[in-house]
């Protein structure tokens, strides 16, 4: 499967069919947001094919559907990895009180995804840290 993979599946087109969607909020990490955006101009550069995030969210979703008929819920290039985590009781805690209050302004954040953005933060600065100290020396 290559850039040009085009599932064979249906587009919504449909006024009506699109008046009955469901209506979905994510939070992406800044650097995924960047990534969809070149995306897009690589896409308008190469194939001259100019797409919203929406539409192209929507076609990711629809090819993961597609690709993800019967037992093959996951992707099988992917490769996915566990980690045990043991949090101290008080850490766990403020955890959990952060998560209540973001819960309130966030419905549908979850203790994984705040965890994820803890460790991408945290990467992120300190890849920025690291790379500042490479280009002193």
């Amino acid at each position: 499967m290559g850039a040009n993979f085009e599932p064979a599946i249906e587009e919504i087109e449909d006024p009506k069919v699109r008046s009955e969607s469901k209506e979905y909020q994510l939070r992406i990490s800044e650097h995924l947001f960047g990534r969809i955006e070149r995306q897009l101009v690589r896409l308008e550069l190469t194939e001259g094919k100019k797409q919203t995030k929406q539409a192209w969210i929507e076609k990711a979703i629809r090819r993961k559907l597609h690709n993800s008929r019967g037992s093959k819920l996951l992707n099988p290039k992917r490769k996915y990895r566990s980690i045990k985590l043991l949090l101290e009781r008080d850490i766990a805690s403020r955890v959990e009180k952060q998560l209540s209050t973001l819960k309130k302004i966030m419905r549908g954040y979850s203790k994984k995804t705040w965890i994820l953005d803890a460790i991408e933060d945290a990467l992120l600065e300190e890849e920025h840290l690291l790379e500042e100290s490479l280009l002193e020396n």
